[in-house]
C-alpha cells in the first residue's frame, strides 16, 4: 500500500485537493541543470475561436483529438470539413503552433502545426500554444510530450467521467530552459532520429498486412522466423 501524509500548510497552498495530485506530482522530478520556467512564461495561448456554422460552404482544415496520435507528435489525419459540418464553436491554429489535448492528458496528444497546415481550427478540448523568442517550436512540443510533463498534466486533472487538465494549472508546469544555442543542438538530436523514426514506420505501413499478420503469429510459434516468406 503506498501512503503519503501531506502537510497542512500544503494543503493550503494547492488549489487542487485529490489524492491523485498529490500522490503523483513527486513521483518524476525534472532536472535543475537548467533553469526552470513556467509554460506560461515562453508561450502564449492563441484563444482566437470561430464558429464554423456561420460559414456553412467554408472547407475548414479540422483537428479534434481523435486525430492527433498519442506520445508521437503526430497527426493520423487532418480532415477537411465545411463549416456544417463542425458542430460547434473551435479554436483557430496557424503553422507554428503547438496542439496539446487537455481532455485525458494521460493519453498525451502533442502535435506541433508544421508548414502543409498554413490555417484550421481545432477543438476547444485543445489547448493552443503559440511559442515565444526565448524558446524553440521543436523543442517546447518535445518537452511538453515527456513522461514529467504528462505525468504533471496528470496529477492536475479535474474532473471524474471527463478528465482534463485546466489551461491555467497546465500553463503553471515548470519545465527547463536551456539557452537557445543548447535548444538547437537538442532539436537536430531529436529531428535527426524523428525522420529515421519516421522512415522506419513508412516502410512497415507499406509492407501488407497478411504478412505482417503472418510474422506476427510465427513470432508467438515454435515455427522458426528466419527465411519464411508467406505465400
Amino acid at each position: 500500500m503506498f501512503t503519503k501524509i501531506v502537510s497542512l500548510g500544503n494543503m493550503a497552498d494547492s488549489s487542487i485537493w485529490s489524492a491523485q495530485y498529490f500522490s503523483l506530482s513527486q513521483v518524476k522530478t525534472i532536472s535543475n541543470y537548467f533553469p526552470l520556467v513556467s509554460i506560461r512564461e515562453i508561450v502564449k495561448e492563441r484563444k482566437e475561436t470561430v464558429n464554423p456554422q456561420e460559414f456553412p460552404f467554408t472547407n475548414y482544415v479540422y483537428v479534434g483529438l481523435e486525430n492527433i496520435e498519442s506520445s508521437v507528435r503526430t497527426l493520423n489525419q487532418s480532415t477537411m470539413k465545411t463549416g456544417d459540418d463542425v458542430k460547434s464553436t473551435s479554436k483557430l491554429f496557424m503553422s507554428g503552433d503547438i496542439l496539446y489535448g487537455r481532455l485525458r492528458p494521460n493519453l498525451n496528444k502533442v502535435f506541433l502545426v508544421d508548414d502543409n497546415i498554413e490555417i484550421g481550427i481545432c477543438s476547444t478540448e485543445i489547448i493552443v500554444l503559440v511559442p515565444q523568442e526565448r524558446v524553440l517550436p521543436e523543442y517546447l512540443a518535445e518537452v511538453i510530450l515527456s513522461d514529467s510533463v504528462r505525468q504533471k498534466a496528470e496529477s492536475l486533472t479535474r474532473g471524474a467521467s471527463l478528465p482534463r487538465v485546466q489551461v491555467d494549472d497546465f500553463l503553471d508546469i515548470e519545465i527547463p530552459l536551456p539557452a537557445i544555442d543548447t535548444q538547437k543542438e537538442i532539436v537536430e538530436f531529436i529531428l535527426y532520429h524523428r525522420n529515421k523514426w519516421h522512415s522506419y514506420r513508412t516502410v512497415v505501413n507499406e509492407i501488407p498486412q497478411f504478412i505482417q499478420d503472418s510474422l506476427f503469429e510465427r513470432l508467438y510459434s515454435d515455427k522458426p522466423l528466419l527465411n519464411y516468406i508467406p505465400t
